[in-house]
């Protein structure tokens, strides 16, 4: 028998990827370019520029450098510490956004922590 831990993973994945696919089919009409990542891990480092949409699916995302475009995000836990020039958008067990984000920030998971400048709307 599974212990609750191990079945909370299991759908916390099952979840993510549900949330993920959802994502890119609603947005892939509208989304003229895009980088599109999945893995156990991603990370931005510091002083990469990803020019368009980035779309990531992971069980850590750490975005270090500056997305000139859309963060679309899911994973276990998230964290936005550099520059993201258009809107956010993620779905994780842990949130946090330290760095500036020019457009709107949706965020849905377990722990929300934002500590970074938002321009637009948080929700």
């Amino acid at each position: 028998m599974q212990s609750r831990k191990v079945r909370t993973k299991v759908w916390l994945r099952s979840l993510m990827f549900m949330l993920a696919l959802l994502l890119v089919l609603s947005l892939a009409g509208t989304a003229v370019a895009a980088t599109l990542v999945s893995g156990d891990e991603y990370r931005l480092e510091s002083g990469q520029v990803i020019e368009d949409n980035l779309y990531v699916a992971g069980e850590e995302i750490i975005i270090d450098g500056t997305v000139d475009g859309d963060l679309i995000a899911v994973g276990g836990y998230i964290e936005v510490n550099g520059r993201v020039t258009g809107d956010v958008l993620a779905a994780g067990g842990g949130i946090v956004i330290n760095g500036a984000v020019e457009g709107d920030v949706r965020i849905a998971g377990g722990g929300l922590k934002v500590n970074g400048t938002i321009g637009g709307d948080l929700v």
